[in-house]
């Protein structure tokens, strides 16, 4: 059915006429007449036109400008408030209390022996300590009666027996000197002595002779100590060190 519709329509449009299209017809009108322009006879000239001028008044300058001192504007600026600072609280420190150690169980000499057989073996078998005999230092006779600040004990008991032997005689033989220079004083019932210090270089010279200790008889501390600056010089020490602080207690002779 639709089909038979669809021909038919196609073979109307084929076959009926066309209608031609209308014509369209231009007309040629003439423009509207021009207004009459005006001719330059009817402009005013440059000389005909007048100004009214008016006076102009001067431009003030910046002394004539006056201008309103105005007060200072105060400016308040709010700082914030700092944050306080947290102080710290010490916490009381809670003493730990430490557990008491267990008391040690008591044992019977019975149940020690039990554990222990051979202690009695053994409590034998310990000897006594042999007591230590005291070291005795054996100095020379001269040595021994006489003190050297430069040489101190603990170096002299370095010294071997040769050495210690020569610094003996060298002591011993400037103590003889010593006797036979220092003059005769009157005995009276006791015998005087008197500590001298004096030191000899490591040529031989002697110096810095001082009174160490008073005999209590002035007239025999002054005889020492002459006989001391008699002496001079004598023999050089042994190893060439000079011997300071020599002190010699001078006893008086008997007679005289």
């Amino acid at each position: 059915m639709h089909l038979v519709l669809l021909v038919g329509a196609a073979i109307w449009a084929l076959f009926s006429p066309e209608e031609e299209p209308e014509e369209f017809k231009f007309e040629l009108v003439p423009p509207p007449p021009a207004a009459s322009a005006e001719t330059s006879d009817d402009l005013p000239t440059l000389e005909e036109v007048t100004y009214d001028s008016q006076p102009v008044e001067p431009l003030p300058t910046l002394d004539d400008i006056q201008i309103e001192e105005r007060p200072p504007i105060e400016v308040v600026v709010e700082m914030p408030e700092p944050e306080p600072t947290p102080v710290e609280v010490e916490q009381p420190l809670i003493p730990v209390e430490q557990p008491k150690p267990p008391e040690p169980k008591k044992m019977s000499w019975k149940d020690f022996m039990k554990q222990n057989p051979d202690a009695d073996k053994e409590k034998n078998k310990r000897t006594k300590p042999v007591p230590q005999k005291p070291v005795q230092l054996k100095f020379q006779p001269n040595l021994s009666s006489v003190q050297i600040d430069s040489i101190p004990l603990a170096e002299l008991e370095s010294y071997s027996m040769a050495e210690q032997s020569e610094l003996d005689g060298y002591i011993a033989s400037f103590k003889a000197t010593l006797q036979r220079n220092v003059k005769d004083h009157p005995f009276r019932g006791s015998k005087l002595s008197a500590v001298v210090i004096c030191d000899i270089t490591a040529g031989g010279h002697v110096t810095n002779i001082r009174l160490l200790q008073t005999s209590g008889d002035a007239e025999f501390d002054r005889k020492v100590v002459a006989g001391y600056r008699s002496i001079g010089i004598f023999a050089r020490p042994p190893k060439g060190i000079a011997l300071t602080g020599l002190r010699i207690e001078f006893l008086q002779q008997t007679g005289g």
